[in-house]
């Protein structure tokens, strides 16, 4: 194991060169040390995602969270989630050579990693939740099935945090203006999430949206809130369409579980 993630943390820093400057990527090279043996006509950024592609599509299951906490540490320490090229561009390999029947696991880790920076700015997680969406994308939708609902429920729970957070006493203007963005971007990626479900499972996500509507309007966190949820509804509801699927009958796409709460508000 922990040659494992040795490997994942030398080879991200070997593909890191290839987004920094010079200066950076002489500061943070891995070929150094126990890699000085590495001769100079070896392409660093060749090789790494070459070996980033070859450990990922090697892992078994139980490896996944074992290949993915050393890179996501890395992009911590290098400060590379702002802006978020480089992050995009491992996630974008890792999906793509990951096992699908893994896949979910992948993202999974990356939601627990915007967890751990629930605290920290706007722009760092508004950057974390464009590569959870770009990774989504690229995933086919049986393979993230297990985490579908719990991905939408911990990006409600941000952007709940976010709506409150703008209304803190005495916040600053820029604060307000980074969260806002930040809101903007998790009703962004709802509907790139909800994008490739099929049209049950879009019902299935509006519902699971109205549910978590708050029970009264009586302050300005729950108006902002309520408002927020209804166009991340809006953003799904957008992308239905009926004409490819000629079963979808009025009772799928209106049932009881979707007009009850649309009749409370």
């Amino acid at each position: 194991k922990q040659w494992y993630q040795r490997r994942v943390a030398i080879t991200a820093g070997g593909f890191a060169n290839s987004v920094q400057s010079p200066s950076q990527a002489r500061s943070m090279s891995p070929w150094e040390g126990e890699n000085s043996d590495v001769t100079s006509d070896i392409d660093p950024d060749q090789l790494a995602r070459h070996v980033l592609q070859d450990l990922v599509s090697r892992a078994s299951y139980g490896q996944i969270k074992s290949l993915m906490l050393p890179l996501l540490h890395f992009i911590d320490n290098q400060k590379l989630w702002v802006p978020n090229t480089f992050a995009t561009h491992c996630m974008s390999l890792i999906m793509h050579s990951i096992q699908m029947s893994s896949a979910y696991i992948a993202i999974a880790q990356l939601l627990a990693h915007l967890e751990e920076h629930k605290d920290a700015s706007a722009k760092l997680r508004c950057s974390i939740v464009e590569v959870v969406s770009a990774a989504v994308s690229i995933a086919s939708t049986e393979s993230i099935g297990p985490t579908i609902l719990e991905l939408f429920g911990s990006l409600l729970k941000y952007l709940k945090m976010s709506v409150e957070t703008c209304n803190t006493e005495k916040v600053e203007v820029k604060v307000i203006e980074e969260e806002e963005e930040f809101q903007d971007t998790i009703v962004q990626s709802v509907g790139q999430f909800s994008h490739g479900l099929q049209t049950y499972q879009k019902i299935e996500i509006c519902t699971f949206i109205l549910q978590n509507m708050p029970s009264t309007t009586d302050t300005e966190n729950d108006v902002q809130f309520e408002s927020m949820l209804l166009k991340c509804v809006m953003k799904i509801t957008t992308s239905i369409n009926t004409n490819n699927d000629k079963s979808i009958g009025l009772p799928t796409l209106f049932p009881l579980s979707l007009i009850v709460p649309l009749q409370r508000l």
